[in-house]
């Protein structure tokens, strides 16, 4: 029987930081060169006193100046050009706006916490009854309300973003239709529905009433669940983006909103996996029509953005990266062996892989700690030759419960031994209704979803006595990453 080894090289260790290019050492130096041979790009970096590349920095535009640092060389190469002085200092604010862009923003972390902010429930009952009435004099109010506390920027722009989570379901009728109208954030709130354009508008609505700049980004999607066929254009989404100081950040509040099942319900889920994501790793699900909007240089090309694996934000969230290559959409096995390998910056996470034929082979590993850890598979060859690998997280203390059951387990099993504890007095009949109607069915995925509501304390008790009596797990890992390797691609 042929075998052929799957290699899965996990390096789980604590990082103080993250690999950073070293893009000072861009070009070569040849040389003085006089003013009339200077590079095309810095000869337009100095018209009209540097307008272009100061607009350039401004505007996060990393591909321009990814060009621009290319063709200018290190800055000492300059040296007795009367124009020195200009030139190094747009070389040195060039390479600073690019690092900020390019490496990880650690400050982001303190807000990527998954954890909703308090005030979005602040807002008083009429005030909320009337803004869904009348969104545009009101909406200023709610704003006000909403940011009084915000300590910083960063802070206003999450609770803005936690409260269209909040508030606002995804129109999968309207996506299903193929006819998205009335995306403004009036219609939006009249309607407490939207597409991704229609959260994009709000979100930008509400920062320009909060005096933040922001934008809507159009482009491409990397999930099917939204139209996404592999090739450019298709997944047609919006996004934002919103500048915080000298930079852009992104933002996107319909995926973390919640996910559409079979486009026939919305399951609310709220999260923080793509709230001021980094600009690499927004790209690997998310490819804007304008390449000036990736936030990243040098430019991501369609052809890279096809071939690579959608890796979701949560992947991120757990602290993971990757060391070399990207896993692509479909990884061929060279010579038997299959290798990719994972980073691994947070204490409290533990990984989990798995790789599977999908009918009888199924082998998965545990890693834990914080060394370098290989973790060989030895596989026998199925006729398919089509494994798909599956990478799960979880923090030590992370309490996670299922959120979605069959339908048949769902009625024939738990709501029987629900109707027994209220019997034997376990619990009272009250709690047996609570529990019921925390999930509701989904007849065409043919499951219950939990209805999710973060600030229902007595509903969120209730059902984790409920699950505890069925004994349910609480510490289910989440699935951070799949792709698909094949013998021969």
């Amino acid at each position: 029987m042929k075998r052929f080894y799957i290699l899965v090289l996990c390096s789980i260790i604590c990082v103080s930081g993250f690999a950073q290019e070293d893009t000072a050492e861009i070009g070569v130096s040849t040389g003085v060169p006089s003013s009339s041979m200077l590079p095309p790009a810095v000869t337009t970096a100095l018209a009209d006193n540097g307008a272009e590349i100061q607009q350039a920095m401004r505007d996060g535009n990393c591909s321009y100046l990814y060009d621009f640092l290319l063709q200018a060389g290190p800055a000492d190469k300059y040296t007795g050009n009367p124009q020195r002085e200009t030139i190094q200092k747009f070389i040195n604010q060039a390479y600073t706006v690019s690092r900020a862009y390019t490496n990880h923003d650690r400050k982001t972390e303190l807000y990527r916490t998954g954890k909703m902010e308090a005030q979005v429930r602040e807002v008083p009952f009429d005030m909320m009854t009337q803004v869904f009435a009348s969104p545009e004099p009101v909406l200023p109010q709610v704003v006000a309300v909403l940011l009084k506390r915000s300590p910083d920027v960063f802070d206003k722009v999450k609770v803005m973003h936690d409260w269209i989570c909040d508030n606002i379901a995804y129109d999968y009728e309207m996506y299903s239709s193929g006819k998205t109208e009335n995306q403004d954030y009036i219609s939006v709130l009249k309607k407490k529905k939207a597409v991704c354009s229609g959260y994009s508008n709000l979100l930008q609505k509400m920062c320009e009433i909060a005096g933040i700049e922001a934008l809507v980004i159009n482009g491409s999607l990397k999930s099917k669940e939204y139209g996404w066929t592999g090739k450019v254009p298709s997944g047609d989404h919006a996004w934002n983006s919103v500048r915080i100081g000298n930079k852009w950040y992104l933002v996107d509040a319909t995926l973390d909103a919640g996910n559409v099942v079979d486009m026939k319900a919305f399951v609310k889920r709220y999260s923080t996996e793509y709230l001021f994501l980094d600009s690499r790793s927004f790209l690997y699900t998310h490819f804007p029509e304008n390449p000036e909007l990736q936030y990243y240089g040098p430019a991501i090309s369609a052809e890279t953005f096809e071939q690579e694996t959608a890796v979701p934000g949560i992947f991120f969230q757990y602290g993971l990266s990757f060391d070399k290559d990207t896993p692509l959409e479909v990884n061929a096995v060279a010579n038997g062996v299959y290798i990719f390998s994972l980073y691994h910056s947070k204490l409290n996470v533990n990984v989990h892989t798995t790789i599977s034929d999908g009918e009888s082979i199924s082998i998965d590993r545990n890693e834990k700690g914080l060394k370098t850890t290989v973790v060989g598979y030895i596989l026998p060859e199925p006729p398919s030759n089509d494994y798909e690998c599956i990478v799960e997280a979880r923090y030590t203390d992370e309490e996670n419960w299922l959120r979605e059951v069959d339908a048949a387990v769902f009625e024939d099993d738990w709501m029987k031994r629900v109707r027994r504890f209220k019997d034997e007095k376990q619990i009272t009949a009250y709690e047996m209704l609570i529990f019921k109607g925390s999930y509701f069915k989904v007849a065409s995925a043919n499951k219950y979803y939990f209805a999710e509501d973060l600030f229902d304390t007595n509903k969120n008790n209730v059902v984790k006595k409920m699950l505890r009596l069925l004994q349910q797990p609480f510490n289910l890992p989440r699935t951070v990453l799949t792709f698909s390797v094949k013998e021969g691609g």
